[in-house]
Parts: C-alpha cells; structure tokens; sequence
C-alpha cells in the first residue's frame, strides 16, 4: 500500500511539472485562450479575473515590493484595459511608480489600507481617458496627483480620505462629482476650495480638525447635494458661512462644538435635512432657526444642552415647525421637546 501511495505522489508530482512547464512555454496565440485575462502564472501574485458582464479586474494585493508590481505588467496580455486594480491591505508597496503598471489602462483605482506615501506623477496616466473612480483611502499618503487630476476627463470619484496630507490640496476637475478628503491633517479649509470643481455633487470634509467655514465656500454650485463636515472643530457659524446657490439634500455638521449660529449663517436651504447633533447650542433663537424652519428643513439636534427656556416658545407653540424638529431633542435637563408642555410657554413666555 506504501508503494502505491508513492506512486501516486510521483505522478502528481510529475504531471503538476508538466502542466507548469506547458503553461510558461505557451506562444501568444496559445495564450489567446486564457482570454480576457493574461496567462495566470505570468502575473502572479496578482490575479485576473472576469466578471459576468466580462470586464476584468486586476488583484494586486499580494505584490511583496515595487519590483513585484513592475514585473507583473511585463507579462504578454492578450487585452490592455482593465475594469478595476485591486491593492487592499498590502504593507509593502510604499511608491506607486511611473511606468509600473506598463500598458494596461483602469476605469477603477481600489488601492487602500496599506502604507502607500507616494503616487508618481506619470503613475497613472495609461488610464486618463479611462478611470472614472480612484479610491485610495486609508493609506500614508502626503500627497497626490491633484494638479494633474484635470488631465483625467473622466474622472468622477475621488476617495483619499485618511491619509497624511497636511495642506488642502488645490484640485481643477470639470467632471469630479463625489470628493471625500476626510481624516488628512490639513485643518484650514480655504473658501475658495471647491470653486475649480462645478460638477460636484458630494463633499466629505468630516475629521479635518476644521475651525472655521468662511462665507462663500459653498455658494455657487449648480450640483452641490451633500456637504458632511463632523468631527470638527467649528465653534461658531459666522453669517453667510453656509450659503448654497440650490438647496441641499443633507448637511452634516454633527460632533463639532458649535454653540454661536449668527443670524443668516444659513442661506438657500429648502426641503434640506441639517445634522446638529452632539453640538453646544443652549438656544435657538428665532431669528436664526426660523427662516429654516419656515422652508420646511428639518433639523436634528440630538445631545446639545438646550437650556429649553423661553427661546423656544416659538416652536413649543406651533406644531409645524416643532414636527421639524427630530423627536430625540433634548434639553439640558434630559427632556425631550416633544414631551415639554406647550402651555407653560404660552403662560410664562
């Protein structure tokens, strides 16, 4: 029974040496029929595969060093363009370099969670008038391709959120809908740093340690739908702060420590839905809340220490714009606003 055992490992073994000598021998037309994708020995540790609709992507993942990367796109591959680079999670490839990728071109960037510091600037540009979508999140970036992003006329997702950029980053894009810079250390937010991006539609500026919001940042886009800036440091929402030309879906400015809304600080919204929440608002002054209230935004305004006195009589007493305010309100004292009686304000108020 041992001998047979041996026999057969011997065979195995022979045969697995066949196929793999077989495999790396095949002439380009024998590897027309690996088609879409390359012949899968030549790119590894990376991996090809076909979706149902046959757009190939790319997983990159495993690559042990630049060189790696570089050597894996040297391969014969019987078609160039590519649905998705994949690199998630590698703790080797620190420098995206120019030339490494060879002549395959992406309509999707995946490269996130590893310790990625540098994208070359030539690194991309066999996909510029393919990739629509680049994230390169989570990683140790200190900086991009963001002046040579107008190069790419497709362009419009942009992820490069918790990163290591240290100053806003300047971008120019006729097509960018979706930007999320969230989680980089920059901290100063500039008015004037949407204003070469008309197409926006989505913004995320949320863990920026952000201060201030200068009038005008946001005023002058056609598109704009989503503005989110939470975890922040804002303090104070001076006037025309949050002016919009066309009125938002959401904005979100929750977890910040804003507790000075002056009046008009608020300008354009309507049917809009205003996060709040774990703020230090101990009033909501009728000339500051109603303009919103009455253009029926709805506001959420959940862990703030509203001291509940006689600043919102105006609200307790009208049962429209108190159904605009999100039922988990609550005062310094714990109560809930829809719980408080609307007839002690219309005694003592």
């Amino acid at each position: 029974m041992a001998v047979i055992h041996s026999y057969c490992f011997l065979f195995i073994l022979l045969f697995s040496v066949s196929v793999a000598a077989t495999v790396a021998s095949r002439t380009p037309e024998e590897d027309l029929l690996y088609l879409p994708c390359p012949n899968p020995l030549d790119i590894l540790p990376c991996v090809c595969s076909v979706d149902n609709e046959t757009h190939m992507n790319m997983d990159c993942s495993d690559v042990a060093s630049e060189e790696e990367l570089a050597h894996v796109f040297t391969a014969y591959f019987p078609f160039f363009t590519f649905d998705r680079l994949i690199i998630k999670g590698n703790m080797y490839l620190k420098v995206l370099r120019a030339g490494d990728l060879g002549n395959a071109s992406f309509h999707e960037f995946h490269i996130s969670d590893g310790v990625l510091e540098v994208v070359e600037e030539m690194a991309l540009i066999g996909s510029i008038s393919t990739a629509t979508i680049m994230y390169f999140n989570s990683n140790q970036l200190t900086g991009f391709l963001f002046e040579h992003l107008y190069l790419f006329t497709r362009l419009q997702y942009l992820d490069i959120s918790f990163n290591c950029i240290q100053e806003y980053p300047f971008i120019y894009s006729q097509t960018l809908t979706y930007l999320d810079l969230s989680g980089n250390l920059f901290g100063h937010l500039p008015y004037i740093a949407f204003k070469n991006l008309p197409s926006l539609v989505f913004v995320y500026l949320d863990m920026l340690a952000i201060q201030e919001i200068e009038p005008g940042t946001f005023s002058g886009f056609e598109s704009l739908q989503l503005v989110s800036l939470s975890h922040n440091l804002l303090t104070r929402l001076p006037e025309g702060a949050l002016e919009v030309s066309r009125p938002l879906a959401l904005l979100g400015l929750s977890y910040n420590n804003i507790g000075d809304v002056a009046v008009n600080a608020f300008s354009g919204f309507a049917n809009s839905v205003l996060y709040l929440n774990e703020n230090a608002l101990t009033e909501l002054e009728e000339q500051v809340w109603r303009p919103l209230l009455e253009e029926n935004n709805y506001l959420h305004l959940r862990s703030n220490p509203l001291t509940c006195g006689c600043d919102i009589a105006w609200i307790m007493l009208n049962t429209t714009l108190l159904s605009l305010v999100s039922v988990d309100t609550t005062c310094a004292s714990g109560e809930t606003l829809v719980n408080l009686d609307p007839s002690y304000y219309e005694q003592l108020c």
